[in-house]
């Protein structure tokens, strides 16, 4: 089965598994609030709800149109081979399904002869309606390949029996569905146009992309790529959320199936014609997560999913693939690019070419190579001479041209390459490279330039880019200092090399306080982006009325509007005046709300829908004049007056008679809506417990302000969902919400009892008996439900009985046994049963069970596997001499989990401790593996040699040097062993988190601490937030003319200065050079972080 039919199958556990791989995939199944957030999150309700600019011609085809389209789209993309195509399929098929089919030979026959002329067509159109027919032609050819026979029973079969030949079969085309080609075609130019230039541009195109792991799935075939992004074309009328979740698993079911990564996919996208709409997800989007860090395991996992559980095995790294590295790579030596450009293969060639360390020499040979493919990459080097570029421009390939024309060089004077090396130390370009001592001499070289800068007068250029501001990496770090994420914004590769080496990552407690008002100030200035300036906006403190009406007056409406809605509880005369104004007057609502956001087709919202928002703030505000809360009350929406009912300078006497009237009304999402509401009177509530319908009822069973009688009459209700509403109030009594649950616990729906036990679970008021718990449970456990496991659910829970434990003892499933092992409550025999167990995770689970009796905890302390054994080796139930014993044991982890126990005698676990230090790591690599996977071609292959502790200064800096992956260069600028010529390098890398791990990693020099601190407002934040930056530095950007970096390095120099306090003793001179007495009130010359600021 092809992978489309294994994912129409809603059993298929290649879907099942599909569906777990994006969180908000999976959340966006179902019909629940939690469902429709995640697909709002996904934007699929926005597509679904989008217009159908391109509507189907009444009786056409619609299958036939989205195929023919399919095509057409790969014609104008350019690289369409109709012999390389499915069509192509299709045909192949037709001599063996002849026999199947009415009139078989001729259809065939007929159906044969289209595709030759759909093929000459392509080869010379004479207008876009001979591209139209061919693309139908090719259609009719691809579903035969697709259904078989039955395509051609049906109308194409009739179609064929009335012509004489393939020519005739073209002619006869129904007009309809060129016409409704043609629409598509006509109304999507836009779209062509722009994956046109970017494909002129050079940008990667590959049509009908091939995945590694297709064969998983007996074939699967997406439409094609464009750079990293693979498109899917989707040609339908009218979309749902159900259908859009649909092609998103699709799209994530190539990504799985792209096993080897050879494709490079890092996001997907959809290309909806007749909505005219092309949107696209990153998939760390939609993973939840760094896709490269997610994908590798993904991968292995959906693998396993199609029953294919055997990995391959490793393989050496082909000669070939090795030879593609070092031509690509910048640091390969002189003479090995020479040697690579005379290899016989042209890939290899024009690998060479596009290197920018290639010899001037070599580039000069290759620009006149007899491949167009080599003369291509030569064009795309940014280092070639002028003169070779210019006569590239005037190549006979138009591809070369092209890339010629877009080679982002200025002219400039020519160069040697040996004078453009590698970095700005003249022993350290490639030639160079070849001598051992080469590196050691840069090194030295330095070493001695950092104990030549004088850090006394650090100068740190003020004038730096800001437009990191405007970035995921500034977003991140607001969500660590605004909204108190306990993560540090430095890239994942930076984190994983401090864990490893043990720096200070711990985000410090001034840092989550918030941004100072001069920062927040700072942010709010006209030339910032508009999301930050919102940001910002949102933050400052509005209980200075000059603030609060600048922000009120602000070009942006979106912060006018957020600024109005967080005054809601102040009072002031200004608040008053201004909802005076708006109240009395529709058009200044309407101002107030859009003015600043253009042409109305560009509003998010209609006009209707700004007027109830705003109406419903004012309705709602402490500021608004009684006279207009009077106006509101005679006409109003039943939303507005919620909002009315819900204003705290309301008069008791006008909210009853607004309750009064809301009671009143026949829609019942009204009268649910009342009960809902925090201020809504107690006698409406009390009226509402008798509504007749159950969502009232069960909004006034939640309400905390329900009255006691109330209650008692909804607990009794005879609809459960009411009942459990009663239960999970917190205003019911214990006596109450026991009798509910007794009630409850008696029923058969798996999902009640979940809840029911659930409820009582962390209530410890209600106290059931635990023989109506421990049936409730037995039966819960026999459940089918597998979403959440009822069987994981009931192992796992204390309150279950010997006999369900028991008999869940004995499942077949390992996470089932697993839970019930480690659960108190099982008996000894069955925990003496699963210590025997033949999976190794069940045995240490049992070592884990706080109960487990002291003879099988013995016995588990000579078990072959050492998890197993570590799980022993921490339990408190552990007699000394076994303990004794496991801290000897032959395994580390085992060793190292037994120092873990409080009982392990002091004195052998300091010898431990020492053994294992200095034991040699036993996961060591040799230097031949490690070249193997310097050129292996998956990048999380390469990047683990980055990660490796054994990788020297050479594979860093081949490593260094890679091309493809920006991951593995990130994870070499973020490791405190590379060499510093290379951080140097990798410092002007294209890609920010390259930058930014050279900025915090450790080991980067001071000076060039300097200049990346000067080169932009990201990196002179992280140089600020790197633990080893010298104090010098630190403090020159402490007094920083930028606010945002003035803040974080004032931060960080007076936390040092504090850790200085606490280990120097009072009078003594600081590291940072203060000789001087500590005073209690601070430190001098050291800008205070945080100037007084109100924080709302």
């Amino acid at each position: 089965m092809s992978l489309t039919s294994l994912l129409r199958d809603p059993q298929s556990p290649e879907r099942a598994y599909l569906d777990r791989v994006s969180p908000l995939l999976e959340a966006s199944g179902g019909h629940g609030d939690g469902a429709r957030a995640a697909a709002e999150a996904l934007g699929l309700t926005q597509l679904a709800t989008s217009v159908t600019v391109v509507s189907p011609f009444p009786g056409a085809d619609p299958r036939l149109a989205g195929t023919a389209f399919d095509f057409r789209a790969r014609i104008e993309l350019g690289g369409f081979k109709p012999h390389q195509s499915v069509a192509a399929d299709g045909v192949a098929l037709l001599d063996a399904l002849a026999p199947l089919i009415e009139n078989g030979g001729h259809r065939t026959r007929i159906l044969a002869e289209a595709f030759d002329v759909a093929a000459i067509l392509l080869q010379e159109p004479s207008n876009d309606p001979d591209l139209d027919r061919a693309a139908i032609l090719l259609a009719y050819c691809e579903q035969v390949a697709r259904t078989g026979a039955v395509a051609i029973n049906g109308s194409l079969g009739s179609a064929c029996d009335q012509a004489v030949d393939g020519r005739a079969l073209a002619d006869g085309v129904d007009p309809g569905a060129l016409a409704n080609l043609r629409s598509l075609v006509a109304s999507n130019g836009d779209q062509f146009e722009a994956w046109q230039e970017q494909i002129a541009a050079g940008v990667r195109y590959e049509p009908n992309p091939q995945f590694a792991g297709s064969h998983l799935v007996d074939g699967a075939d997406a439409d094609w790529m464009i750079e990293q992004t693979l498109i899917d074309c989707k040609v339908y009328g009218t979309l749902t959320v159900g259908k859009l979740r649909d092609f998103l698993r699709q799209l994530l079911g190539y990504v799985m199936l792209d096993t080897d990564d050879s494709l490079g996919i890092r996001s997907v996208g959809l290309w909806l014609p007749r909505q005219r709409l092309a949107p696209t997800w990153s998939l760390t989007h939609l993973l939840g997560g760094d896709s490269e860090e997610l994908l590798p395991t993904l991968r292995e996992g959906f693998i396993k999913a199609t029953t294919q559980t055997q990995l391959a095995r490793h393989e050496p790294v082909p000669e070939k693939r090795r030879h593609q590295y070092l031509a690509d790579n910048r640091h390969t030596t002189f003479h090995m690019l020479e040697k690579l450009a005379s290899n016989e293969d042209p890939d290899l060639r024009r690998r060479v070419g596009r290197n920018e360390s290639t010899p001037e020499q070599t580039v000069r040979t290759l620009a006149g190579d007899g491949s167009w493919h080599v003369r291509q990459g030569v064009a795309t080097n940014r280092n070639a001479p002028e003169d070779v570029l210019e006569a590239l421009a005037r190549d006979r390939s138009v591809a070369v041209r092209r890339a010629a024309a877009s080679n982002p060089r200025a002219p400039q004077p020519q160069r040697k390459a040996v004078a453009s090396g590698i970095n700005r130390y003249s022993d350290m370009d490639a030639r160079t490279a070849d001598r051992p001592d080469a590196l050691n001499k840069a090194e030295n070289t330095e070493a001695l330039a950092d104990s030549a800068l004088d850090l006394s007068r650090v100068h740190i250029d003020q004038n730096r880019d800001e437009s990191a501001l405007d970035t995921r990496w500034f977003s991140d770090l607001l969500f660590m200092v605004v909204w108190g994420k306990p993560q540090l914004p430095i890239p994942k590769e930076s984190y994983r090399w401090g864990w490893q080496t043990g720096r200070t990552l711990c985000v410090e407690d001034w840092m989550q306080a918030g941004l100072p008002d001069d920062v927040l100030t700072d942010l709010l200035r006209p030339d910032r982006p508009a999301w930050v300036r919102e940001v910002a906006a949102s933050e400052l403190p509005l209980s200075d009325p000059a603030m609060r009406s600048s922000l009120l007056n602000d070009p942006d409406p979106a912060i006018r509007w957020s600024t109005l809605e967080r005054t809601v509880t102040c009072q002031g005369a200004d608040l008053t005046a201004l909802l005076g104004s708006l109240g009395a007057s529709r058009e200044e609502r309407l101002r107030f709300r859009t003015s600043g956001l253009g042409a109305r087709r560009d509003w998010p919202y209609t006009a209707a829908e700004y007027e109830r928002q705003t109406l419903r703030v004012i309705a709602a505000h402490a500021s608004t004049p009684y006279s207009m809360l009077l106006f509101l009350m005679e006409g109003s929406p039943p939303e507005v007056l919620a909002s009315l009912i819900e204003n705290p300078t309301l008069k008791a006497e006008d909210r009853d008679r607004l309750a009064g009237s809301l009671q009143a009304s026949r829609s019942v999402s009204v009268r649910a809506m009342l009960a809902s509401l925090n201020s809504v009177p107690a006698t409406a509530l009390n009226d509402l417990a008798a509504d007749k319908d159950t969502v009232v009822r069960e909004a006034v069973a939640q309400h905390h302000a329900t009255p006691p009688s109330a209650l008692i009459r909804l607990a009794k209700d005879p609809q459960r969902t009411v009942q459990l509403s009663v239960l999970n109030n917190p205003a019911s009594t214990p006596e109450l919400a026991r009798s509910v649950a007794e009630s409850l616990l008696q029923a058969d729906l798996d999902e009640d009892l979940h809840e029911v036990l659930g409820v009582i679970g962390e209530r410890a008021d209600i106290d059931v008996p635990s023989s109506v718990v421990e049936d409730a449970l037995d039966r819960l456990s026999k459940s089918r439900r597998r979403d959440p496991d009822m069987r994981l659910v009931v192992a796992g829970d204390e309150r279950a009985g010997r006999k369900t434990l028991s008999r869940l003892g004995r499942s077949t499933d390992d996470s089932v046994r697993r839970e019930v092992g480690s659960n108190p409550s099982a008996s000894d025999a069955v925990i003496e049963l699963l210590a025997g167990d033949t999976e190794p995770s069940v045995r240490a689970s049992v070592a884990a069970n706080p109960r487990i009796p002291v003879p099988v905890l013995e016995r588990l302390a000579s078990d072959r596997e050492p998890r197993v054994r570590a799980k022993v080796a921490v339990h408190r139930s552990l007699p000394q001499i076994v303990l004794i014993r496991l801290l000897n044991d032959p395994d580390d982890s085992v060793r190292t989990a037994a120092m873990e126990n409080p009982a392990a005698p002091d004195e052998l676990v300091r010898e431990v401790k020492a053994e294992l230090e200095l034991a040699p790591e036993q996961t060591r690599h040799n230097r031949a593996a490690l070249e193997q996977k310097v050129a292996h071609r998956k990048a999380e292959v390469r990047m683990s040699v980055a990660f490796s502790p054994d990788a020297d200064a050479d594979l860093l800096r081949m490593l260094g040097g890679e091309r493809r992956s920006a991951q593995v260069r990130r994870a070499v600028a973020a490791n405190p062993n590379t060499p510093v010529a290379v951080l140097r390098e990798l410092a002007d890398d294209d890609n920010d988190q390259v930058r930014q791990a050279v900025a915090f990693n450790g080991a980067t020099p001071a000076d060039l601490l300097i200049d990346l601190a000067s080169n932009s407002v990201d990196l002179a934040v992280l140089v600020a937030m790197n633990p080893d930056v010298p104090q010098d530095v630190l403090r020159a950007l402490s007094q920083d003319t930028n606010p945002l970096v003035r803040f974080v390095a004032a931060g960080y120099l007076q936390s040092r200065l504090v850790v200085s306090v606490e280990k120097t003793p009072i009078g003594r001179t600081l590291d940072s050079g203060l000789d001087q007495t500590v005073s209690v009130a601070g430190f001098a010359d050291v800008p205070d972080p945080f100037p007084p600021r109100h924080f709302t």
